[in-house]
């Protein structure tokens, strides 16, 4: 542990020999042999990057994560929730403290570059104490910093811009697909960052969670979306969040895909899910595979708000079908007794 004086020039020293190694292991030891308080950082979507001290601590947050090595999807959520969601990045590092016994109070920061949240880091506090003190706040800002340089130079991070991309798929569905030379190189560098399967989120909102309306609220929505899981892409289309999920981005496609989904339906949005596909520029039909399974699955069924193509075949169908004729003579009478 560093003397109280001595915190900030060892956080430089020590900081600064983790940055050349490229090491954000030895990064998170040095600022718990700086401060000797418990410190993790997790990346993006909390499954863990770094802790210090390796071992448990009777912190029943701390001691899960240590073990399973990511926190809880409903952990996270209502973490995310409840202090990241509409959080300013001035704010940080923020102090949590719940007035549990059994939970430390701690300094939590989201890790921002560009916009994107690249991850998460947190310093347990003593159970004696529910305040940090300035040198400490100092530590945990260069710690920050030092975390994020090395979380922004990571290779997966050197992408295309964001921006484009959402403009590429917002053309897509605009122009009922790729239409142009143009928008085919753009695909072609979109699939750079997003690599297949691809799977298409379509999300409808069921209840104004955000106010300001359809408009407003798919803006935050894609906002939020694309803060949880940079690996995705969201765009507001017309009453519609959709969103271009790529299953091989980033770790753990499936977590990842769960998480997002998970986030929607607390926020009371309905959401579709389609089939996997390989090509980018298959989109747009798989825009209308989950546009489709939405509508069937608001249909037809009750209390439920997660629909995938693959479970609700061929209701999907016999939906694109009955906006053009009428679907009841076509039906057996049993499916035209549960579809109608």
């Amino acid at each position: 542990m560093s003397t109280a004086g001595n915190q900030i020039d060892d956080a430089y020293r020590l900081f600064f020999r983790a940055l050349t190694r490229r090491s954000l292991r030895d990064l998170t030891n040095a600022a718990h042999h700086i401060l000797d308080l418990p410190i993790l950082i997790n990346n993006e979507i909390a499954i863990n990057l770094a802790q210090a001290p390796a071992h448990a601590i009777g912190d029943p947050d701390w001691d899960d994560l240590l073990e399973n090595k990511s926190s809880s999807s409903e952990h996270f959520l209502r973490f995310y929730t409840k202090y990241i969601l509409n959080s300013d990045l001035t704010t940080f590092p923020l102090l949590i403290n719940d007035g549990s016994k059994a939970t430390r109070a701690q300094l939590f920061s989201v890790l921002r570059y560009e916009g994107r949240i690249l991850g998460y880091s947190a310093v347990l506090l003593p159970t004696e104490r529910s305040a940090a003190t300035e040198d400490e706040l100092q530590v945990v800002r260069m710690f920050n910093h030092a975390a994020t340089s090395l979380l922004g130079v990571e290779p997966q991070l050197s992408l295309p811009d964001s921006k484009q991309g959402e403009q590429t798929l917002s053309d897509i569905l605009t122009f009922a697909g790729i239409k142009s030379p143009t928008q085919q190189a753009y695909v072609t560098n979109l699939a750079i960052k997003y690599k297949p399967p691809y799977r298409i989120l379509v999300a409808r909102n069921t209840r104004p969670y955000y106010s300001g309306g359809h408009g407003i609220a798919g803006a935050k929505m894609c906002k939020d979306l694309t803060s949880l899981d940079p690996s995705s892409l969201s765009v507001a289309y017309q009453d519609l969040v959709v969103t271009l999920f790529s299953q091989s981005s980033g770790i753990d496609g499936d977590r990842r895909l769960n998480t997002l989904l998970d986030f929607a339906n607390q926020l009371s949005f309905q959401i579709a899910v389609s089939a996997p596909f390989d090509s980018l520029p298959d989109t747009y039909g798989y825009f209308e595979q989950a546009e489709l399974t939405l509508e069937a699955g608001r249909r037809l069924v009750h209390n439920k708000t997660i629909f995938y193509f693959e479970e609700l075949m061929p209701t999907p169908i016999f939906t694109a079908f009955s906006n053009q004729y009428a679907i009841a003579p076509f039906l057996h009478p049993i499916i035209r007794q549960l579809y109608l």
